[in-house]
C-alpha cells in the first residue's frame, strides 16, 4: 500500500473558431509573470477495502529567464488539502494545520516539507522538460514529472487542427510508471485557445504495459503556455487498479 500511495502522489483541463492556418507551437511565457494555478487530484484505488483520494493544492509559477535558450520556470507549492477515505475511515489533512494523528502525520511528510520551497525547472521552448531542481529537505516523494507534466512536447514543425504527433515521456521516480508513450492531436482553436488532445499507453522498467492514459489541454494563443487541463490515468499496480483525475487550472 505504501508504493501504491507513493505512486498517487508522484503523479502530483465554447465557440470554435475554425482556423485553417498551420501553427507553429512554440512556449514564449512572459518572464516575470507570476500566475497562480490550482491543481485537483481524485484517486481512486480498487482493493479489497477501496480507498478514495482528494488533494487539492495551491501553486505559484513564475518563468523568470532564459538559459541558454531553455525558460527556467520556478514554482511554489503555498498549500495542500487532503480528504482521504478508507472504508468507514477519513483521514482530513491540511498544511495550514498540524497533524495530530499517525495518518495525517504520514501524509504531511510526503508535502510539508516542499511547502514554500522552490522548484525550479527547465523547459525548452517545444515543451521539452530540460531539468528539475527539487529542494534538499526533509522525505518529500514528489518526482520532478509532477512540475514539467503540465507541458506537452510539441512537434517541430507547424501543424493545423486534426494533425498528431508522438511523444515518449520519462517517468522520473514512479515505483510504478517508467515511461508513457503519448499520441496528440491538435483538435481546435476556441475562443480560450488551442485545444490539445492527449491519448497514452503507460510502461514499468520492464516495458510491460501498465495502464493509459488520456487528456485534455487548453493552451494560450500567445504564450502557449497551458491555461487548464484535465487528464485521466488507469493504471494497475501490485494487483489493484487505480484511477487518477487530475485537473489544473491557472490564472
Amino acid at each position: 500500500m505504501k508504493n501504491i500511495f507513493v505512486a498517487v502522489i508522484a503523479f502530483c483541463t465554447g465557440l470554435t473558431v475554425h482556423a485553417q492556418d498551420a501553427v507553429a507551437f512554440k512556449l514564449n511565457p512572459e518572464i516575470g509573470k507570476t500566475q497562480q494555478s490550482t491543481i485537483i487530484l481524485k484517486t481512486d484505488i480498487d482493493s479489497p477495502q477501496p480507498v478514495v483520494i482528494d488533494v487539492n493544492m495551491n501553486a505559484t509559477s513564475t518563468p523568470t529567464k532564459i538559459d541558454e535558450g531553455n525558460i527556467v520556470i520556478e514554482t511554489m507549492i503555498n498549500s495542500v488539502q487532503m480528504d482521504m477515505q478508507s472504508g468507514m475511515e477519513t483521514v482530513s489533512y491540511s498544511s495550514e494545520q498540524e497533524a495530530t494523528d499517525e495518518t495525517s502525520q504520514l501524509i504531511e511528510k510526503q508535502f510539508k516539507p516542499l511547502i514554500g520551497q522552490t522548484v525550479t525547472a527547465w523547459v525548452s521552448s517545444q515543451g521539452k522538460a530540460v531539468n528539475t531542481v527539487l529542494p534538499e529537505v526533509g522525505e518529500n516523494t514528489l518526482s520532478p514529472s509532477n512540475f514539467t507534466s503540465q507541458f506537452l512536447e510539441f512537434p517541430d514543425h507547424a501543424i493545423r487542427p486534426g494533425d498528431s504527433w508522438e511523444t515518449s515521456n520519462d517517468v522520473q521516480d514512479n515505483p510504478a510508471i517508467a515511461k508513457m508513450l503519448l499520441k496528440n492531436t491538435f483538435k481546435e482553436q476556441t475562443a480560450e485557445g488551442y485545444l490539445i488532445t492527449s491519448v497514452g499507453t503507460l510502461f514499468d522498467e520492464q516495458g510491460a504495459q501498465k495502464g493509459a492514459m488520456q487528456g485534455e489541454f487548453l493552451l494560450d494563443t500567445k504564450t502557449f503556455m497551458p491555461s487548464s487541463s484535465t487528464s485521466t490515468l488507469e493504471m494497475e499496480m501490485e494487483g489493484t487498479k487505480i484511477s487518477v483525475t487530475v485537473e489544473v487550472a491557472i490564472d
